[in-house]
């Protein structure tokens, strides 16, 4: 999906600055936690400012000068940070489009890394069978079981 071209054409710029990512510790996209900051978040120029002897911010706004030169498909803004971050922003249509592959089946949707073999808990209420039902008991059994399944 997108997160993947994002990381090949950040490779591709890579080599072009004479750098292999086999000297970085990771190369990798995180969400970032201020989501203003946009989609996905890079902090690939504090990994390179040892290796190229320049400054975080240079080198972030380098590769995001590059980035724009060739643009990534579904791509809305790429923008360098201080103090050196390097934020992408998807595409609403994009995202549009995604949500459509994942509703028809053409795509499954990924999981955090973070959730991998984690036990995940969903209390929610459920009928008591000696008092009356009213609509207050069906919120939460309604919510309960839509995030069990989605979970699932």
């Amino acid at each position: 999906m997108v997160k993947e071209k994002i990381i090949v054409h950040l490779r591709d710029v890579l080599k072009e600055m004479s750098v292999e990512t086999q000297d970085l510790v990771s190369l990798q996209l995180d969400i970032p936690t201020d989501l203003s900051h946009g989609d996905y978040t890079t902090n690939i120029a504090f990994q390179l400012s040892k290796i190229l002897k320049k400054s975080p911010m240079q080198i972030a706004q380098e590769i995001s000068s590059k980035l724009h030169e060739k643009p990534i498909n579904g791509i809305e803004k790429i923008e360098a940070v201080n103090p050196g971050f390097i934020n992408f922003t998807i595409a609403k249509k994009e995202l549009i489009r995604n949500i459509d592959q994942v509703l028809n089946g053409e795509e499954k949707i990924a999981l955090s890394s973070d959730l991998k073999d984690k036990k995940i808990l969903i209390e929610y209420a459920h009928p008591n069978t000696h008092k009356e039902m009213h609509i207050g008991h069906m919120r939460t059994l309604i919510t309960g079981e839509s995030l069990a399944r989605l979970f699932e």
